[in-house]
């Protein structure tokens, strides 16, 4: 053992010593379960046999999350029936079961996170895991993700090597939360049982997520690959869950807005036949006629200066930036092509009485109800926006090379990266925007939003650029 003091109301079950007053009702599972391994000087290998009934051979990481995370509960104690009477309640207190499955979208398993001042008394909630809260509802500390001592990567929230040694920095061999703690504080975990009231209060705030019908079919694929299951993604998702289900959470509690910026807006449902493929095409000349403002008014310069900038690769549909130029011109071509508004023939020479084919998909947005013209031109504006931040992305990246201009590989690999995000062919409407949709309480009919991704506000030369 490690010299706990085990007094006359610790229980030993199947070989199991334990206490019930180590843990308290709002207390995840990882520090659940690292206080069981620490209180038997056992290692990783009994948590996942004997107590999660899992194999503990080391799983290849293959995806976002490890195969034994701690976000989800499900996976503790279903594999086998001889599961320990103790994995019922580390699968209640897992974060599936306090935002329901927007916890894939919400937070991430590859650091522990934690309040220095809640962990040096053995308490870590799960809600600390979600990307967007930074600070600790009991203590206003900022959470960490790093050991107090050496500032070493915390371990991974979920069962693997690191629950041999629990809690411990893997390089320092100190606690991570510091203080002067040694391992066996069984004395001070009792005391984790003031810190409830202020994780209960928000979990209850986040209630919603668990119990509201809202979807959100391509939150999957709203941001760019490279970007997603980033804590940037997840702070965003969170941010349009935030304003859509009216999640009353302190803002002092969240990441700052500037890391995230994002817009939402409810959208208008029209009656049944109120579609108007002529009101639409106006809307879509109206904002070419406002893009078109941009560039020269003489034909042969526009040509030049188009022509010498960007190419058009007709099968993939996708407007292609050669040289770094500006941001805004290149999110107007590529709206243009997308939205079937294409003035040019493939040389850029203006075409005088070039008709406007709006796709179908665009046309008829969001396809599985119909919408007014005022919602159905902000979904159409809100685009173009999400078009300029990939132009913003390509010019970035064209500036990240060392060699000017690209190499032709280095220009192939960007065009590669960013295609999703700029050809009208892979996807209709561009990554950034969004439609989430939710049965009223009624039953009768939707209500509707439209969120999409802002530029970043927290650098001053992107929003600079910005269309506004």
């Amino acid at each position: 053992m490690l010299g706990l003091s085990v007094n006359s109301d610790s229980v030993v079950r199947d070989g199991v010593i334990w206490q019930s007053e180590w843990t308290t009702a709002e207390e995840g599972p990882y520090t659940r379960l690292a206080k069981i391994v620490i209180a038997n000087a056992e290692d990783h290998r009994f948590a996942c046999r004997f107590v999660l009934a899992v194999s503990p051979n080391t799983s290849q990481v293959t995806g976002e999350f490890h195969p034994r995370t701690l976000l989800f509960g499900n996976w503790i104690g279903h594999c086998r029936s001889e599961a320990h009477a103790f994995a019922p309640s580390l699968r209640q207190r897992a974060l599936d079961r306090i935002v329901g499955p927007w916890w894939r979208w919400l937070a991430c398993d590859d650091r522990l996170r934690y309040c220095r001042s809640c962990l040096s008394h053995g308490h870590q909630s799960a809600l600390a895991q979600i990307s967007a809260i930074q600070r600790c509802p009991v203590h206003g500390e900022l959470l960490r993700d790093t050991c107090s001592g050496c500032g070493a990567p915390a371990p991974r929230y979920a069962v693997d090597g690191s629950f041999d040694a629990p809690l411990v920095c893997s390089h320092c061999g100190d606690p991570i939360a510091g203080g002067g703690h040694s391992i066996d504080f069984a004395g001070d975990w009792e005391a984790g049982a003031a810190f409830d009231q202020g994780h209960a209060a928000l979990a209850q705030h986040l209630s919603p997520l668990l119990t509201s019908n809202l979807v959100w079919e391509d939150v999957g694929r709203w941001w760019p690959s490279a970007a997603r299951g980033t804590a940037k993604h997840k702070c965003a998702v969170f941010n349009v869950l935030r304003a859509v289900l009216g999640l009353r959470i302190p803002q002092d509690l969240l990441a700052p807005r500037t890391v995230t910026c994002v817009q939402v807006k409810a959208i208008e449902r029209a009656p049944i036949g109120g579609v108007s493929e002529k009101g639409r095409l106006a809307i879509t000349k109206a904002i070419r006629r406002h893009l078109l403002r941009a560039l020269p008014r003489r034909t042969t310069n526009r040509t030049a200066l188009l022509s010498s900038a960007f190419q058009v690769d007709g099968i993939a549909r996708q407007v292609i930036a050669m040289a770094p130029c500006s941001p805004r011109l290149h999110a107007s071509l590529i709206w243009m092509l997308r939205f079937g508004a294409w003035p040019f023939d493939e040389h850029f020479r203006w075409q005088r009485y070039a008709r406007i084919e709006l796709p179908n998909d665009l046309l008829m947005w969001p396809g599985q109800m119909q919408v007014t013209d005022a919602s159905w031109g902000a979904f159409a504006w809100s685009c173009l926006l999400a078009d300029e931040a990939a132009a913003i992305r390509w010019h970035n990246g064209l500036r990240a090379h060392q060699t000017k201009p690209p190499t032709t590989c280095q220009w192939m690999q960007l065009s590669n990266e960013l295609r999703a995000q700029t050809s009208a062919l892979t996807v209709p409407t561009p990554l950034g925007v969004a439609m989430l949709f939710r049965m009223r309480s009624t039953g009768s009919g939707l209500d509707v939003w439209l969120a999409r991704e802002c530029l970043d506000v927290s650098s001053p030369a992107e929003a600079e650029r910005g269309l506004g």
